[in-house]
């Protein structure tokens, strides 16, 4: 996956089907509990950054996210402090990934949920834990 786009570390907003599955795949893939959680979205706090999920079928704006849809050219990242066993946990959880790059003592990975949302994990030891 090395590319010479920048990674993007950032508030993103996904789609889901329905809301509760995602809020148990991304609870679990996170270890969090959604910090919001109401009928039309829900909230997680990821490192200090917002990730939101709504309704596939919603029409409402959520300009306050300010974060980026999956369906972007431009990947959100995520840093993860065990980059193989998160992109394993996708897959396990009826997701996939992609093969794990390294340059050096950096590693970069891109999975997607079982929807089609896609994002990008990053782990290295400059990343602030």
């Amino acid at each position: 996956m090395a590319s010479s786009n920048s990674i993007h570390f950032g508030n993103a907003l996904y789609r889901v089907p329905n809301l509760d599955e995602g809020k148990q795949f991304y609870s679990k893939i996170f270890g969090l509990k959604p910090y919001f959680d109401e009928p039309g979205w829900v909230v997680f706090d990821v490192f200090d950054y917002q990730f939101w999920l709504v309704p596939a079928d919603s029409t409402e704006e959520h300009p306050q996210t300010w974060g980026r849809f999956s369906m972007h050219k431009e990947i959100t990242s995520w840093r993860t402090k065990d980059i193989e066993a998160t992109c394993r946990q996708f897959v396990d959880m009826g997701g996939a990934a992609a093969n794990i790059q390294k340059d050096g003592s950096f590693s970069e990975a891109i999975v997607t949920d079982p929807w089609g949302n896609t994002l990008g994990l990053v782990c290295g030891p400059f990343l602030d834990w």
